[in-house]
């Protein structure tokens, strides 16, 4: 018999979650359940079960991003990114996380604009900047530029470390208003094995800056 004959409905996933919380907090598994698939419904994204206590990893990948611009973002205020967070049941070696941006500013501003990477059990600016990428100087000239932000989970224990990547793509002239730019950071050691951690990006806008957000995404993998 071919399996497409068969009348009955073979689900993928043998357990089904509104989110990481409730993932993270499931009980009374047994050796059998160590393979199954979970179904993680504010994600849209499956969760194969590697041990009971539980843990899990990310089949795939998840994406996170805007609905829309956010714009007229505050000159010199730290400011959480809308659409550029992804909790995570746990972090894993090896998690890894990849931030697309497209920002603009006005003729004004000729400071630098400062991205952050977030990390905490908030998912708001109340969580703690674990890299921080410096922007490059500012001209006073209207520019668009694309940010691209890599990271990944090098160590996951009471000091962990995070490494992350930055590369400033200007859509206008690689002279005036943004300019072109790439940097590395590893963070400083911290605990990162607390359940549910939400990974997000924060910008903090130069001195006198007017700056939109034209859109943001985040990507991730490998994660538990």
């Amino acid at each position: 018999m071919r399996h497409q004959d068969l009348t009955a409905n073979h689900l993928l996933e043998s357990f089904t979650y509104a989110n990481s919380t409730a993932r993270m907090a499931a009980t009374g598994f047994v050796a059998g359940d160590v393979g199954r698939i979970a179904y993680q419904q504010d994600q849209g994204a499956y969760y194969r079960l590697t041990a009971t206590t539980p843990a899990w990893v990310l089949g795939g990948s998840v994406e996170n991003s805007d609905v829309a611009a956010q714009g007229s973002i505050t000159a010199g205020t730290r400011t959480y990114l809308t659409g550029s967070s992804i909790q995570c049941g746990k972090l894993l070696v090896g998690s890894h996380f990849l931030w697309s941006v497209s920002m603009s500013k006005t003729a004004a501003g000729t400071g630098h604009s400062d991205f952050d990477i977030a990390i905490g059990s908030a998912g708001t600016t109340a969580d703690t900047a674990r890299v921080l990428f410096t922007g490059p100087t500012e001209t006073a000239a209207i520019d668009t530029a694309v940010v691209m932000i890599d990271m990944h989970v090098r160590v996951v224990s009471a000091s962990g470390i995070v490494a992350a990547v930055i590369s400033w793509n200007d859509a206008g002239s690689p002279t005036t208003g943004y300019t072109v730019h790439a940097g590395f950071v590893a963070s400083s050691a911290f605990d990162n094995t607390a359940n549910n951690l939400f990974v997000g990006l924060c910008l903090t806008p130069g001195a006198a800056d007017v700056t939109t957000l034209n859109r943001c995404n985040v990507l991730a993998w490998n994660i538990g």
